[in-house]
């Protein structure tokens, strides 16, 4: 298997803008600060009846500890990709971006607009597979997304394997 080739074209569609905001709001900053505001937010609820026994306030405490959840993993991520996808219709005048990626002895990546990368399979730090997403992130921490159904050349399961004899990094099945 050491000459496979895989090809993967990839349109940056609103829908793989909400997966990819989604996919980074559990990733980064957004998922310790919903774990932060939640249990600081039911820690005063049982202050407040321990200390008070004011059921308003518990009742306040509880309802933004409730509501935290949804705000941040579904109100934030989609408002998130409508403005990241609205920059990038700016960006290429309306026109939809493809990513064009390429893996065979390295990670080659060509957009639609003429911006080449590769990389070469020790620069791999992580790999991931979310939903419909499978994601590349790199030591220079550039990330590179694929469209798991936008295969040409090989598919999903190939290319796991395939990379499993080139890098030790071990992909991630975040969410199917």
């Amino acid at each position: 298997m050491a000459d496979k080739k895989f090809i993967n074209k990839t349109n940056y569609t609103k829908s793989l803008y909400y997966t990819m905001s989604v996919y980074n709001n559990t990733k980064g900053k957004n998922y310790y600060l919903i774990i932060v505001f939640v249990t600081l937010a039911f820690y005063g609820a049982i202050r407040s009846i321990k200390l008070t026994n004011n059921l308003v306030l518990f009742y306040v405490y509880t309802t933004l500890g409730l509501l935290a959840i949804p705000t941040f993993m579904f109100i934030i991520p989609s408002i998130s990709s409508k403005i990241n996808y609205k920059k990038l219709m700016e960006e290429t005048e309306g026109r939809e971006l493809i990513n064009t990626i390429e893996i065979s002895d390295r990670v080659y990546s060509k957009n639609s607009l003429g911006v080449l990368t590769n990389h070469t399979f020790d620069k791999i730090t992580t790999m991931s597979q979310y939903r419909k997403l499978f994601v590349f992130t790199f030591n220079d921490k550039s990330v590179l997304y694929m469209d798991i159904d936008g295969f040409k050349t090989g598919n999903i399961e190939e290319l796991k394997e395939y990379l499993s004899t080139k890098t030790s990094v071990k992909v991630k099945i975040e969410a199917k």
